[in-house]
């Protein structure tokens, strides 16, 4: 609860709209008790017409009955990139709030304006943002400087982005690292009551042959996947006598040419295709009789979601070609690095990892360690509220992890 002596301090969170995955840190900030008032301020479209989004019905719904403290705003879309948002330009001279964290994206034109409203008013900015991904030289690179430069504290998802804007002459006391995350809570209770026996009858009505290794891959099923690269692993190795069934659990464009792929491979017997999922009552125990979690291109937040119920993940080793949940990755611990690109190298660590034999339990351990640790949203919520009250977290380098 608030100190009743102590005014809170009025945070507004600028998003473009609230994605399913952020409800639990959203959550979660609404109830904090640290003498901080959120208050989310966002419109309910996406420029991502299939991104699951939290029901408004939760912008009417008192905090303390499951909702959040939500405002609406309608959203303007330019060519599905270019935003601009009623409201949010005025949020920069309102008088109700003393900070604004907004959705760091540079394509958002109203946050521009609300930035530099808020700058000439005196309250803080932050940016909750993905930031710097890769080193970007020239005329775009110095336009999200000067746009990160509006802020006084970046919020960002990795070690490598804050690393990168040190690089370009950020103050490192103004970056912190926030990690991601899912709905950590509902995840642990579904993990919680999974039973051996379950996943070892879900497995036999799967696939044919249930004692071979199960990859998995979870999420959209797109070309930026590379999910190819899956299927043609699969052959390879079992060319080299190594037989392994592959469930897809998600849907997308590709759906069909993975599907042709898999029947010129000559897999269809060891490959499922299971289709969508948002209910993590089903999702959990998908991934959890799984053996790894194959992310050929940029893995996200297939990451988390793998880590959470104990499955390892493989994926790529070129950073500027990740998404920042790469970093959750402990190699030999919670998964492994392939080289980028190479489908020989992606069945030979598979390969490595399959034939290292590390016990079952001991590897959803060190899973479980990594989501417990870092990313979930009580670390989130706690790092925003540091950083807020004007106490930043001590930070380490990439090497020094």
């Amino acid at each position: 609860m608030h100190d009743n002596n102590k005014r809170a301090i009025k945070v507004a969170i600028v998003y473009h709209c609230i994605a399913h995955y952020r409800e639990a840190v959203f959550h979660e900030l609404c109830n904090t008790d640290e003498n901080i008032e959120y208050t989310l301020i966002s419109g309910v479209s996406d420029c991502i017409p299939s991104l699951k989004t939290v029901d408004v019905y939760k912008s009417r719904l008192p905090v303390e009955q499951g909702g959040l403290r939500w405002r609406l705003v309608k959203n303007h879309w330019l060519k599905n990139k270019i935003l601009w948002q009623d409201g949010v330009a005025s949020l920069g001279v309102s008088k109700e709030f003393d900070a604004i964290i907004y959705l760091g994206v540079v394509y958002h034109i109203s946050t521009w304006v609300s930035c530099i409203l808020a700058k000439l008013t005196g309250k803080k900015i932050y940016m909750w943002s993905h930031g710097f991904l890769r080193r970007e030289p020239g005329l775009k690179g110095l336009m999200r400087s000067a746009f990160y430069r509006l802020a006084d504290g970046m919020l960002l998802y990795h070690h490598r982005a804050r690393e990168l804007f040190i690089e370009r002459g950020f103050s490192p006391e103004k970056l912190d690292v926030l990690y991601n995350s899912l709905d950590v809570s509902t995840q642990k209770k579904v993990r919680d009551q999974i039973e051996s026996a379950e996943l070892e009858l879900k497995r036999s009505e799967i696939f044919k042959n249930p004692s071979d290794p199960v990859l998995l891959w979870i999420g959209r099923l797109t070309s930026q996947k590379k999910l190819n690269m899956l299927i043609q692993a699969a052959r390879q190795l079992k060319n080299q006598d190594t037989n392994v069934n592959i469930l897809f659990v998600g849907e997308g464009p590709e759906k069909q040419s993975l599907s042709d792929e898999v029947d010129r491979c000559g897999l269809k017997k060891q490959v499922c295709f299971y289709g969508a999922s948002h209910n993590e009552d089903e999702l959990g125990p998908l991934i959890n009789l799984s053996d790894i979690c194959i992310a050929p291109g940029e893995v996200g937040l297939t990451c988390m979601h793998s880590l959470v119920y104990g499955t390892p993940v493989i994926t790529h080793d070129n950073p500027d070609f990740q998404m920042p949940e790469y970093e959750a990755i402990k190699p030999g611990v919670s998964g492994m690095f392939f080289k980028y690109g190479s489908i020989e190298s992606l069945a030979e660590t598979i390969k490595v990892w399959l034939d290292q034999g590390l016990p079952r339990d001991e590897i959803r351990d060190a899973c479980f360690r990594v989501i417990d640790d870092d990313y979930n949203p009580s670390n989130q919520v706690k790092i925003i509220n540091n950083m807020v009250r004007g106490n930043p977290s001590i930070q380490f380098s990439l090497s020094e992890r």
